[in-house]
């Protein structure tokens, strides 16, 4: 038997069913000025996420949160994983 090409195929990214979203970056505003940066840990994909505007998501295939433009955003306090975007909606109203 000839093998001409053989390697283990390993998953991209390893992802438990719960905490599918982490929030990557806040701006540090509240209410209806409040923006995150969210992935989506089952793709990877990132999208920018407005309070109260979670009809208007479009996720991509960059690092959002990796951009200059949001630089000065927190990353400590709102890195928090969530199992669904409604659980995450609760918490940025």
């Amino acid at each position: 038997m000839l093998v001409l090409y053989q390697e283990d195929v390993l998953p991209l990214l390893h992802v438990e069913k719960k905490q599918r979203y982490t929030c990557l970056k806040w701006n540090g505003e509240h209410g209806g000025k409040a923006k995150f940066i969210v992935r989506d840990n089952k793709t990877g994909l990132q999208s920018m996420v407005i309070a109260g505007r979670f009809q208007d998501l479009v996720w991509f295939h960059l690092d959002l949160a990796g951009d200059a433009a949001v630089s000065n955003w927190d990353t400590a306090e709102k890195k928090k994983s969530f199992d669904t975007l409604k659980e995450f909606s609760m918490l940025v109203g």
